[in-house]
């Protein structure tokens, strides 16, 4: 009940941030609910259309889970082995972890900055408080301790194969995207990064 439980409270995480999307694209007029997105090399298209392949595949299988898990589990190519209480609970908690760090990630944001990728106007700001004081990408962390942990929840050679894939194109999205903002910010995005890691930690500047 508890893994059913957390899955709902991702999704339900997803509802309230696109309402507030919606909100912010009707009271602060966004042309898009995401910024414009980085250049993407023709060789890394493949990789992201299968990702996104594999993002709708893992949607699906914990929508499957949250109405019947025992159907989800047995969805293609089921590992036994896995299937335990206690990897199911580690799973449950850290799902819930991920979604509380990407719900807070979020409206750390602010108004003047869209999902996942930094509007590229003048009312930019850039992010270097709160969780981003600690991770340049905490909306991507969180992101990816959730879908990570769903192999916990349902252990299934699928849901693992389309997670790394899932997970090795948004490693080079955040690298794309972090170029984008060296070129918007400059010199405060090259100090920002000698400061706080790419996923989670700060550096020690030597003076």
């Amino acid at each position: 009940m508890y893994s059913r439980l957390s899955l709902l409270a991702w999704w339900i995480m997803l509802g309230i941030i696109g309402f507030h999307l919606l909100y912010k694209k009707i009271t602060h007029k966004l042309d898009n609910f995401i910024g414009k997105p980085p250049r993407i090399p023709r060789w890394a298209i493949p990789l992201i259309i299968t990702s996104i392949i594999g993002f709708v595949y893992i949607c699906f299988l914990t929508i499957t889970y949250i109405i019947n898990p025992n159907w989800a589990f047995s969805f293609l190519l089921p590992i036994q082995i896995l299937k335990t209480e206690i990897i199911e609970i580690i799973g449950s908690v850290l799902t819930v972890i991920g979604t509380l760090i990407f719900m807070a990630a979020y409206f750390n944001l602010g108004v003047s900055t869209r999902l996942l990728l930094t509007e590229s106007s003048d009312s930019a700001q850039l992010r270097v408080n709160g969780l981003y004081s600690i991770s340049r990408n905490p909306l991507y962390l969180g992101l990816h301790i959730s879908i990570i942990e769903f192999c916990f929840i349902i252990p299934t050679w699928s849901m693992i194969i389309f997670t790394i894939i899932f997970l090795v194109n948004q490693d080079f999205r955040i690298k794309t995207e972090e170029k984008e903002l060296e070129l918007q910010f400059g010199a405060a995005y090259l100090e920002y990064k000698q400061k706080v890691r790419r996923y989670i930690g700060r550096r020690g500047v030597k003076k």
